[in-house]
């Protein structure tokens, strides 16, 4: 549920900063993926993963895997965009088959234990 709203929350804003307001597909990646990790760690955390233990070393980790998201979902729609000259969209759809697993199990396996 927390996966599933993130991704359309970052779909809906990557979009709507494209179509809506022109700005390159890359720089729309950016700005979506950084209003989004707030609300992904916030609810992550308690819902997701119920994750007891103190703030500052899970939100460490969890700055690493974000670092690791931000990298996979800017390149990914470099690559499309840029290198590729295709839509945006198949950049969305590559990020989408890629960054929700990877967030998921780096997640599971370090971030909240």
């Amino acid at each position: 549920m927390v996966g599933g709203g993130g991704t359309a929350g970052y779909f809906l804003m990557v979009a709507f900063l494209v179509e809506g307001l022109a700005i390159s597909p890359v720089m729309s990646v950016i700005i979506s993926y950084s209003i989004v990790a707030l609300y992904t760690y916030l609810l992550s955390r308690r819902w997701v993963f119920n994750a007891r233990s103190e703030h500052i070393p899970m939100i460490f980790r969890f700055l690493v895997l974000l670092l690791v998201s931000f990298v996979l979902n800017t390149g990914i729609m470099y690559v499309v965009t840029e290198s590729l000259a295709q839509s945006y969209l198949w950049g969305l759809l590559g990020s989408a088959a890629i960054v929700p697993a990877t967030n998921f199990v780096i997640g599971y396996f370090w971030v909240f234990k």
